[in-house]
């Protein structure tokens, strides 16, 4: 398998969790009264809601599941490196592109646009995406 094959791979692969999390985990269980997520559903987008997608505050929790996730995926070290490596480098995008656009919501509205829709459109329970919205479309969750 060609380098770029594994780099894709690893970016499809991180993609398709980062879109069922962000479903299934933060909105889903999120949306449940005391549930440890429920941070996702009423902090941050009632902050998004009420402020034109503006949101200042650091969430630990995210940070602390990111962390998690990276450690979970470290046996791919021996599987492939590579892939392992693109889904670290995309961890860390993940959370600095989504905090930017959420400090610059003028800039998030411009360049990710579909993460945009997510917090201001109609329907918040659409758009799962941060990064790139390729999931979203292979599941027709993608709404304008």
């Amino acid at each position: 398998m060609t380098v770029l094959l594994k780099i894709l791979l690893g970016l499809v692969m991180a993609n398709l969790y980062e879109w069922f999390i962000h479903k299934y985990v933060l909105h889903v269980l999120g949306k449940r009264k005391g549930n440890f997520w429920k941070f996702h559903w009423s902090e941050h987008h009632n902050t998004c809601r009420q402020n034109n997608n503006h949101d200042t505050k650091v969430y630990g929790k995210e940070i602390v599941a990111l962390l998690l996730l990276v450690l979970l995926h470290l046996p791919l070290y021996y599987v492939d490196p590579i892939i392992l490596t693109t889904v670290v480098v995309y961890a860390i995008l993940y959370y600095t592109l989504h905090r930017y656009s959420h400090l610059r919501p003028e800039w998030g509205k411009k360049h990710m646009r579909w993460h945009w829709d997510h917090h201001m459109g109609k329907d918040q329970d659409r758009n799962w995406c941060i990064l790139f919205p390729l999931a979203d479309y292979i599941f027709g969750t993608r709404q304008k």
